[in-house]
């Protein structure tokens, strides 16, 4: 077993000499965004979100697809561009769809979100001008148009490769899909889209459809409920573990200011069959153009909202963490003193990242955020803000390679023939910068011993060597005061005047032994790594591991009986002593009756 640790040691030495000439490690998390450009596209009018849903954004492979909305195409169109993510100045393609004269009505054409696959990218959202309406007046219906990834080259309406349309309801009023889902099942890719549509003139329900990718519907969910002046919609879907989440504003009535609309979180599985349904305790704002949205990561669903009433003061965004159960996790509202409301989410490790828009930064205007918080606790990390002298907001954000791309909107801009005031579809690139390179350093706890074993119950002390390298000399460099050691590494348990050197592994140079308090090393039955952390004496961080072996707490032994002596032997032919057993009695004899006494 000496042996094996020697190799255990000997590996750890040529690591830290790899280090030593060129070899960086980094630490898996990365540091708080750092906004690295923005680019601007639009024209002359404004490019900007829609009503009840907004923009999208997509990313796939090296490609970047931004939808949404241009007012100043026909009375209004839907807008969809493709980026390259290594230049996003300009759009290798945008198209306005259906490139036809639609109603007129404001946001009747509109893409709310898109998703890509490496074939085909598709958009969802409503149109007037693709609807079919059967009853009454005419109105937009929810659509999911397909295009080649070479732009409107198809051959159905606008270019499209195909469009559809789920009608939801016979009433066929105002029907909108705002939310896009891929999902691979069984070796093939399939469409969730989710949104509204009414079943009377006064409602609308939260609604769910499967597709394919050749835009056949194989089945449609309502949601939310359908009676008499009832709101509710699905702003966004996700797939997480084989089950569909649908979020958005839930159930409330919309003659009565008594009844507030709320988070609501819908599971389904890829059959349509509801599993559960939770609602927020905290009261959302109740106006449709304040979306939901929805991330997943692990085993963990993330959702923002805008909170009523916040604990900050006016409006306030509001994050929430749920578990695959619909159990509620954490609800971390946040804000100033002004209003904040959150649009967008993404997830990237242990951190989250929020998006939308604050009057709280600079005051007047709206100015867009990028809030980051930790995904265990829900604790705020860093806050950036962007914007200018007119209203600016980011509304999605999406995660790649270390990258975050958030899409929005921007009236401080002018640019490409438009004027300041106007909006102009925006899109910016966030570096998640890789924090300072730690060094590690090779250690032995208990020199000379293999395992090294930790009693939990002991009052003594843990050794730990840190062992120098040809040209790094832990005994000149280190700096002994700042060593810290144990479960995770940060435990301050360093025994005063317990550091020498000593040259613990015969290679001629001297090491650092250092001694640590066991009690105060935090370790736990199961623990299988001690981890030492230290700084050099120019500030610079350094870490080492090595194995350990927990050795079992001595169980308590029940106590040992008193054991009496046998009784003397008695000589021969004596007579043994009388033994009183009851009343009055002795052993071989009949005891004489009292009165009165029965026994």
């Amino acid at each position: 077993m000496k042996n094996l640790k020697g190799f255990f040691v000997a590996t750890a030495v040529g690591l830290a000499i790899g280090l030593l000439f060129g070899l960086t490690v980094y630490a898996e998390e990365a540091k708080s965004p750092v906004l690295k450009d923005v680019s601007y596209f639009g024209g002359i009018g404004n490019q900007e979100m829609g009503w009840q849903g907004g923009m999208g954004l997509a990313l796939q492979d090296q490609e970047i697809y931004l939808c949404g909305l241009d007012m100043n195409l026909y009375g209004g169109q839907a807008l969809l561009a493709k980026f390259n993510a290594s230049d996003t100045s300009s759009p290798v393609w945008a198209l306005r769809w259906p490139n036809r004269y639609a109603s007129g009505h404001f946001n009747s054409e509109v893409f709310c979100d898109v998703v890509a696959t490496r074939e085909s990218v598709y958009a969802a959202g409503r149109s007037w001008a693709a609807a079919v309406d059967k009853m009454g007046d005419k109105e937009h219906k929810g659509v999911l148009a397909a295009f080649p990834k070479t732009g409107p080259t198809g051959s159905a309406l606008g270019g499209a490769a195909w469009v559809t349309s789920p009608n939801f309801f016979p009433y066929q009023g105002n029907e909108s899909l705002l939310s896009l889902a891929k999902a691979e099942e069984g070796g093939s890719t399939f469409l969730y889209a989710a949104g509204y549509a009414q079943s009377n003139g006064s409602n609308n329900i939260a609604v769910l459809a499967k597709l394919d990718t050749q835009g056949r519907i194989l089945w449609t969910k309502v949601l939310g409920r359908s009676d008499y002046s009832m709101w509710s919609q699905g702003d966004a879907v996700a797939v997480l573990n084989g089950h569909l989440y649908v979020t958005g504003y839930t159930h409330y009535h919309g003659t009565s200011s008594t009844i507030r609309p709320h988070v609501g979180l819908w599971k389904v599985d890829p059959a349509g069959n509801v599993l559960w349904y939770r609602e927020s305790p905290q009261p959302i704002r109740q106006d449709a153009r304040f979306t939901v949205g929805l991330a997943v990561s692990g085993d963990a669903l993330y959702l923002t909202s805008t909170m009523e009433k916040g604990p900050n003061g006016g409006f306030d965004a509001l994050v929430l963490k749920y578990d695959e159960s619909g159990n509620l996790i954490w609800s971390k509202p946040w804000g100033g003193s002004g209003d904040e409301a959150a649009f967008g989410i993404a997830v990237l490790g242990q951190r989250l990242f929020a998006v939308g828009q604050t009057t709280g930064w600079v005051g007047g205007a709206l100015d867009a955020f990028l809030l980051e918080m930790d995904c265990g606790n829900g604790d705020v990390l860093s806050v950036n803000y962007h914007g200018g002298a007119a209203d600016d907001l980011f509304m999605d954000v999406r995660v790649a390679d270390r990258r975050l791309y958030v899409a929005g909107q921007s009236k401080s801009m002018a640019q490409a023939g438009n004027l300041a005031g106007q909006s102009d579809l925006m899109l910016a690139r966030y570096d998640l910068e890789l924090p300072p390179p730690i060094l590690t350093l090779p250690i032995d706890i208990r020199p000379g011993s293999f395992p090294n074993p930790v009693n939990l119950g002991s009052k003594g002390n843990i050794p730990v060597a840190i062992l120098s390298l040809p040209g790094f000399d832990v005994t000149a460099l280190v700096d002994r005061k700042s060593l810290t050691f144990g479960r995770t590494g940060d435990e301050k348990c360093l025994l005063e005047g317990k550091v020498k050197p000593e040259d613990v592994n015969g290679d001629g140079l001297l090491d650092l032994v250092a001694h640590f308090d066991t009690e105060k090393t935090g370790f736990q039955a199961g623990d299988t790594q001690g981890i030492l952390k230290g700084k050099t004496l120019q500030g610079k961080p350094f870490l080492g591991t090595d194995s350990i072996v927990i050795v079992p707490l001595k169980k308590e032994l029940p106590e040992k009986p008193v054991l009496q002596p046998p009784p003397a032997r008695q000589p021969a032919g004596s007579q043994p002593p009388a033994r009183s057993i009851g009343r009055g009695g002795v052993r071989g004899k009949s005891a004489p009756r009292e009165k009165g006494l029965d026994f």
